[in-house]
C-alpha cells in the first residue's frame, strides 16, 4: 500500500525521522516516526510535515508541506493534528483524521473534517469519550493506543534502589514533585530523582528548568539532565526504581509512562486522562485518586515511601509492567492491527 501521513500542526522547529535518536521529540511526533517506520518494512510511506529537507530515512520519505500536491494518489490518507488540507480534493481509496494529542480537537471545524473521512483515531479510552463529547459520532471513531519500540527495551539492565524518574516536560507536575521530594526523602534518605526533557524538545531555545532547579532542595539528590539523547533516555528509564508523576494534566495517553513500564519501572500517578487504563492500578503501577481529606500529593507521598519500602512488591510490578507492554504495547503489534484495519476499509 502507498500511505501518506500529513502533520500540520504548529511547530516550534524542523523535524524529521532521525530527530528521535538525535535532538529528541515530543510523543506525537515519535509516535508517527515509530508508526512511519514500522510500515515502511512492507508499504511505501511518505510524510508530509514541517521537515527543512526532501529526504529518505528508514524507508519513510519526509516532504516538506507546501510542496504537498493534490495531484498524487494514495491507497491510506491519514491526517495527523492541526487543519488538514481540502479533504475533497486528496485522492485516496482510505481517509483518516488522527487526533493524537490534546487541544486538537477541531471542534469547530469538525464538518471540515467528518464527511470526508471513514475514521478519526483515538488512542485511548478517554480519547474516544473526549471525542464523543466534541461531536464525533461513535460509528466514526476507531480507537487504538501508543506503544514502544521492542527492540529499544527487550534488554534489561541492573536498577539502581531508591532512584525515581520524572520524564515528562516540565509544565505537567515537576513542581508538585519537587515540593513533595523533601518528604520522601526524609522517610527514605537514601532516594534520589532524576529529572529528564525540557522545552527544548519543543524546539524552544530556553529550556524551562531555571525555575524547577531553583525550587529542587539543597543536598536533596536531584539530578536534572534537561533533553537528552534517547538512548540515554532508555537506560535512565530502565535503570530507575519508579516512575513518579503527580501529573496536572489530562493526558490522551501518556507515553513516557507506557515507556517506563516497558523498561520495567512502575508508574505512581494522579488520576487523570487516560492514565487509569495506560497503568493498571496495583498491578503495573499505582493510581492516586483524589483525596478530599488530607490532599492528594500527601497521599501520593505517601505511595512512594510506602513502595520504597517494599522492594519485593516493587520487583513483582516491575515484571508485570514489562511484560505487559512488551506484549500487547509495541509498535510492531499495533501496525500489524493498522495493516489489518487499513486492508479491511480499503477493500470496504
Amino acid at each position: 500500500m502507498n500511505i501518506c501521513f500529513y502533520y500540520s500542526f504548529p511547530v516550534q522547529k524542523n523535524w524529521n525521522d532521525s530527530d528521535l535518536e538525535g535532538s529528541g521529540l515530543p510523543g506525537s511526533e515519535s509516535a508517527i516516526v515509530h508508526i512511519s517506520r514500522e510500515l515502511a518494512r512492507r508499504h511505501e510511506v511518505t510524510v508530509y510535515n514541517a521537515t527543512s529537507e526532501k529526504s529518505v530515512f528508514n524507508g519513510v520519505r519526509y516532504i516538506n508541506l507546501k510542496n504537498f500536491s493534490y495531484s498524487l494518489k494514495w491507497d491510506v490518507f491519514i491526517a495527523v493534528r492541526g487543519r488538514p488540507p481540502c479533504l475533497s480534493r486528496v485522492p485516496a481509496k482510505l481517509k483518516l483524521y488522527w487526533s493524537i494529542e490534546e487541544g486538537d480537537f477541531l471542534v469547530r471545524d469538525w464538518d471540515y473534517v467528518l464527511p470526508y473521512v471513514k475514521k478519526v483515531v483515538t488512542i485511548s479510552p478517554f480519547h474516544t469519550k473526549l471525542l464523543q463529547k466534541s461531536g464525533v459520532p461513535p460509528c466514526k471513531i476507531w480507537e487504538t493506543r501508543l506503544g514502544v519500540n521492542y527492540e529499544e527495551y527487550k534488554d534489561t539492565v541492573e536498577k539502581v534502589h531508591d532512584r525515581l524518574i520524572y520524564c515528562s516536560i516540565p509544565g505537567k507536575g515537576l513542581d508538585k514533585l519537587l515540593k513533595i521530594y523533601p518528604d520522601i526523602k526524609k522517610e527514605i534518605p537514601s532516594v534520589h530523582l532524576v529529572v529528564t526533557g525540557d522545552y527544548s524538545l519543543r524546539g524552544r531555545k530556553e529550556t524551562g528548568l531555571d525555575k524547577y532547579i531553583k525550587m529542587a532542595p539543597i543536598r536533596s539528590q536531584v539530578i536534572f539532565l534537561h533533553n537528552i539523547k534517547r538512548d540515554r533516555l532508555i537506560l535512565e528509564q530502565k535503570r530507575s526504581w519508579l516512575h513518579v508523576y503527580p501529573c496536572n494534566f489530562e493526558e490522551l495517553f501518556c507515553l513516557s509512562a507506557m515507556e517506563c513500564q516497558a523498561a520495567g519501572t512502575p508508574t505512581v500517578c494522579t488520576e487523570l486522562g487516560a492514565l487509569p487504563t495506560t497503568i493498571k492500578d496495583g498491578f503495573t503501577g499505582r493510581i492516586i485518586r483524589a483525596d478530599k481529606g488530607e490532599g492528594t500529593l500527601a497521599t501520593f507521598t505517601k505511595e512512594v515511601i510506602s513502595l520504597l519500602k517494599d522492594p519485593v512488591k516493587v520487583e513483582k510490578m516491575a515484571q508485570r509492567a514489562r511484560g505487559r507492554a512488551l506484549k500487547t504495547y509495541t509498535y510492531q503489534a499495533i501496525v500489524r492491527e493498522w495493516e489489518s484495519f487499513f486492508k479491511k476499509l480499503v477493500v470496504e
